[in-house]
């Protein structure tokens, strides 16, 4: 099956870990005996926006390169600052890709198109389709529907309108499911398949906690909720003066988050690492008793996924995506959003019960290797694919 794969949030040697799951993904589709071209669009900077700090970085962005043996094109496509413009997005993004894409279906026809978010991508991906005749999936990973479509009501209508022409939309959990579905009334037009996670790092991991420290791996943002891990350490440590946490990642958050562990005078017992590459946070999550990340928006979460490969007990939150995976009390904790009184409980009762905390790490990590490695998803992908391109009547398979 020849697929074309639009994404603008793909990692590139700048920033390696950027939309690193849904390179992931292409590898295992690949591995299965997809063909995949991809087309990871980075936004046009005329000078002198090139100047300025927020978008020098782009300027870094090749046009293209290879990673794990995928040929990634970076096509470039107007983006104006601050999300203007966003409802159209997709429009601008048809025009630098139409005729490239028109070439290559020329000489391998496409299959069907697979768009990672609906604003650009799948607003593209439709244009595309109505073009070539290619059937059109959109996978839906979070922003679309918790930021993007409340941004004004055009950006809501055009989010409604790329639903209505994908062949199927795919939401990475429940929680942006009935979102999505509360948006555009279309609920047979979504399906749920759940992101993976890289599992052959962590078959042979060998858990080796030290009592009392406990991990986040995230981006360092807002949303994330670190800073209630650090109020929650800060109250915990007089019970458990051998207590200690490790933030792993980095992000605009990171000077704030350090500035408040001074304050509340646990900086001595509080580790910032920095952004950590891939395949060193199975050896960091190994060496952990719990997992925190009391997230107020998350999509769906592979972090969480990766500590419980590890054998950690997760604490998330309530409503969001990782509820999907999360049984609380028995493969984790989950409290409700924004509580520090229930994150300091959780906290507790995890530290203060060890082996029952180990008892929760074992079996999270026993169901997220056998249901949720990225060799299931691309599975369930692949059916997809599948059963959209042969109703459609072309059957490029």
């Amino acid at each position: 099956m020849n697929i074309l794969v639009i994404s603008h949030m793909y990692p590139y040697p700048a920033n390696i870990t950027k939309g690193i799951f849904v390179h992931q993904q292409n590898l295992e589709l690949m591995r299965q005996g997809c063909s995949l071209t991809v087309l990871a669009p980075r936004p046009w900077v005329p000078y002198p926006l090139g100047l300025l700090p927020r978008w020098r970085h782009y300027c870094s962005i090749p046009k293209a390169f290879s990673r794990d043996g995928i040929a990634v094109r970076r096509p470039a496509y107007l983006v104006f600052p601050a999300g203007l413009g966003m409802a159209r997005s997709g429009f601008r993004l048809y025009r630098a890709l139409h005729k490239h894409v028109a070439e290559l279906h020329k000489k391998n026809p496409f299959a069907v198109i697979h768009a990672h978010t609906i604003l650009p991508d799948g607003q593209a991906g439709h244009l595309l389709k109505r073009q070539l005749g290619i059937p059109l999936v959109i996978t839906v990973h979070g922003k679309d529907v918790q930021q993007t479509a409340c941004r004004n009501h055009s950006c809501r209508q055009a989010i409604i309108n790329a639903v209505r022409e994908a062949d199927m939309v795919v939401a990475v959990s429940s929680k942006l499911k009935d979102m999505l579905d509360e948006i555009t009334h279309m609920p047979d037009k979504t399906a749920v398949i759940h992101n993976g996670f890289d599992s052959s790092r962590y078959i042979e991991i060998q858990p080796s906690a030290q009592a009392g420290s406990i991990i986040s791996v995230s981006n360092l943002v807002k949303t994330k909720r670190l800073d209630l891990n650090l109020h929650a350490v800060a109250v915990l440590r007089r019970k458990y003066p051998y207590i200690r946490y490790t933030v792993a990642g980095d992000g605009e958050e990171a000077a704030n988050l350090q500035r408040l562990a001074r304050d509340l005078q646990i900086d001595d017992i509080v580790e910032f690492t920095g952004r950590v590459p891939n395949q060193d946070v199975p050896g960091l999550l190994a060496k952990a008793q719990i997992f925190s990340l009391p997230s107020s928006m998350e999509g769906f979460g592979i972090a969480y996924l990766e500590a419980m490969a590890a054998g950690l007990p997760v604490i998330g939150c309530k409503g969001e995506g990782i509820a999907d995976v999360v049984c609380s009390g028995k493969t984790g904790m989950l409290i409700e959003a924004d509580d520090l009184d229930a994150l300091v409980k959780a906290l507790d009762q995890l530290l203060a019960n060890p082996d029952a905390a180990r008892g929760m790490g074992s079996r999270a990590r026993k169901l997220v290797l056998d249901k949720y490695s990225w060799h299931t998803n691309a599975k369930k992908m692949i059916n997809l694919f599948a059963a959209i391109d042969s109703s459609s009547g072309k059957g490029n398979g």
